[in-house]
């Protein structure tokens, strides 16, 4: 098991598809001629199939949640404290730049 079987495995509470296990336990493709690491990663990032990354349709997502609406106090015991992800809306609405 490696580190895209166990995310794809975290968005669903039944098992990994075949075939994202497929595309995950395939090693990295030698290049011949082409002996940079560095390289050779920015052109793996290219050509790489990204529909074995993609989470399952109707997989659970990370709640979103007005900040205004939640004090200091409620935010740490919904999430913090539980260590529930979550993502604040509406925290740069009182920015000068948000306004511009």
């Amino acid at each position: 098991v490696n580190w895209r079987q166990t995310a794809l495995a975290t968005y669903t509470t039944k098992t990994v598809p075949a075939a994202a296990v497929e595309a995950a336990a395939r090693p990295l493709s030698p290049l011949p001629g082409l002996s940079s690491l560095f390289l050779y990663k920015r052109w793996y990032r290219c050509h790489v199939d990204l529909t074995s990354f993609l989470p399952p349709s109707g997989a659970p997502t990370v709640d979103r949640v007005p900040a205004a609406d939640m004090s200091p106090a409620d935010f740490f015991n919904q999430y913090d404290k539980p260590s529930i992800p979550v993502l604040l809306g509406g925290l740069m609405h009182s920015w000068p730049g948000e306004s511009r």
